[in-house]
């Protein structure tokens, strides 16, 4: 019988030619990878849901997205009106439940998918693997008492927060059921023009804290909006 040292020498460069191209190349090599990776998210039954949850908001969404953004838009169960704190997700668990398939960016604090040809993967493989997100996105839920006042601060419109606070029919400081206020959510995703127009009516309380005992400048010290810090630490 031959040592393993011969059967090793007996192998020819044309064998191995023949092997290697067995394996995928190009565009097909991505795939592969990406393919090995949500088999792996698969594998961890605990957290398929929540990461294919993740990676279909930021594959689906139209414009890039925080990730303040993304652990309120999940937080909310579809049975329940209320966001309960123990339901957001930690940073960190967004990136290790998806298996190296995203990455936040420090600096602007948005989460999107790793690398152009991660992102060139799931939009063709959407409908397939994310047949129900457009419909999800859609349909977001919101909490009870969210007025649109609180909705155009969340989003930083300012042209509607504008308008909204030139009417008096608008409580400036109202609060949802989570007792939030429109400066919270201002405040909480760094829409620095909103939240000087909130202040500027003397009609908000700086200070005012929600269910979780959040304080607006608490909240944008919590997800880095200096900025946001700035303004209300005067």
């Amino acid at each position: 019988m031959p040592s393993s040292r011969e059967r090793i020498i007996t192998i020819s460069p044309g064998s191995i030619r023949t092997a290697m191209k067995k394996f995928p190349s190009g565009s097909e090599a991505y795939d592969y990878a990406y393919k090995d990776a949500m088999e792996r998210i698969a594998g961890k039954l605990s957290d398929e849901e929540l990461a294919k949850q993740f990676l279909s908001w930021i594959t689906c969404a139209k414009r890039p997205l925080t990730t303040s953004e993304l652990e309120h838009a999940l937080a909310v169960e579809p049975e329940e009106s209320q966001l309960g704190k123990e339901n957001l997700c930690r940073v960190e668990d967004m990136v290790s439940v998806c298996a190296g398939l995203v990455t936040v960016d420090e600096e602007s604090n948005i989460i999107r998918l790793v690398h152009y040809p991660t992102q060139e993967y799931f939009k063709r493989t959407q409908k397939r693997r994310f047949p129900n997100a457009e419909t999800d996105i859609a349909t977001p839920n919101i909490p009870k008492g969210m007025t649109g006042l609180h909705l155009a601060a969340y989003f930083g419109v300012e042209a509607v927060v504008q308008l909204l606070l030139g009417t008096e029919k608008v409580d400036a400081d109202s609060k949802d059921t989570h007792g939030q206020t429109p400066l919270s959510y201002a405040a909480d995703n760094g829409q620095e023009v909103v939240v000087e127009l909130l202040v500027a009516t003397e009609k908000v309380a700086v200070d005012s804290k929600d269910n979780y005992g959040q304080t607006p400048l608490s909240w944008a010290a919590e997800n880095r909006r200096d900025g946001v810090v700035k303004l209300l630490y005067k």
